[in-house]
């Protein structure tokens, strides 16, 4: 079942230490958050600037922008699709 319905229409060339990092300590902020309110996530692909051309064709975005709605609220952060180390996610939130 999982082969008949895995695909990459649902990722995106991210940076590792983003992937691996703030962004999943993020996602495990969501998961606890979903224990107690229904979590509604969006998040927007960013190109902009130059963004690198890999030689298969694909682009790679210049960041992310996520936007977490439960209880009411909305949280926005925006990420840059680069080396995040030794930051937290909490550094990225944004009001809009």
């Amino acid at each position: 079942m999982l082969k008949k319905t895995f695909s990459y229409l649902n990722s995106s060339l991210q940076h590792e230490s983003l992937n691996r990092g703030i962004w999943n300590r993020l996602e495990g902020f969501e998961r606890n958050l979903a224990n107690f309110y229904e979590v509604k996530v969006r998040i927007e692909v960013l190109f902009e600037g130059h963004c690198e051309v890999l030689p298969s064709g694909a682009t790679i975005p210049s960041g992310f922008k996520k936007m977490i709605m439960w209880d009411g609220r909305v949280e926005t952060f925006i990420f840059p699709n680069s080396d995040t180390k030794g930051t937290d996610w909490q550094d990225y939130h944004i009001t809009e």
